[in-house]
Order: C-alpha cells, then sequence, then structure tokens
C-alpha cells in the first residue's frame, strides 16, 4: 500500500483461475480490515482468467463501491478483455495505461 492508500497488486501468472484467488483473497480481505479502498490490478501478462476470478473482481467491485472509491485495472489484454465483456463485467472497472496512471487518477 502506498502513501495514497492505494493498494497496488500485480499478478505475476497468465492465467488467474481458482489457486491464484485462493492466494490473493486473504490479501484482499486483510487489506480491506485496514482501511484499504482503492485498488490498482496490473494485469499485464495476463492471458487468461476464469470464473473464480471474475467472481472475485465483482466481490472487490462491491466492496470499493460500498466504500465510495474505484478498482482500476491496468495492462487489460484483448482476450482478458474479451471475457470481461462476454460476462458483462469489463464497463464496471477504469482501465489505465499504466500502473502511475491508475494511481494518479485515484487523486
Amino acid at each position: 500500500m502506498n502513501a495514497n492508500g492505494v493498494l497496488t497488486v500485480s499478478f505475476q501468472q497468465e492465467e488467474l483461475f481458482g489457486e491464484v484467488v485462493d492466494h490473493w483473497k486473504p490479501v484482499f480481505e486483510n487489506a480491506f480490515s485496514k482501511g484499504v479502498t482503492k485498488l490498482v490490478l496490473d494485469m499485464t501478462g495476463v492471458e487468461n482468467i476464469g470464473s473464480v476470478f471474475i467472481a472475485m473482481l465483482l466481490v472487490l467491485h462491491k466492496q470499493v463501491k460500498e466504500a465510495d472509491s474505484q478498482i482500476r485495472l491496468v495492462g487489460v489484454g484483448e482476450r482478458v478483455g474479451r471475457i470481461l465483456e462476454s460476462v458483462r463485467t469489463r464497463q464496471l472497472f477504469e482501465e489505465c495505461d499504466s500502473v502511475d496512471e491508475a494511481i494518479r487518477a485515484f487523486r
């Protein structure tokens, strides 16, 4: 978390399925318990996402919306973008070209 209360997560996997969610879910829960409501999710290099990851995104979206904040996605590739569009969730998230741009957009 940076000084502005923004949590940035850079996913290092090409595919985000259940086991990745199992790893990150407690990280997000801990961050929210400490008052973090601004999230930047760096998806650079992610080629595929599964339904469990999409469900986690929706839960995160609900939590930050209730706190009057947002999630910003960075580096959403063509395939991941199509998946998010196909389940009608892409429009829920602001997309930025870089992590720095995403963090600045919260100010």
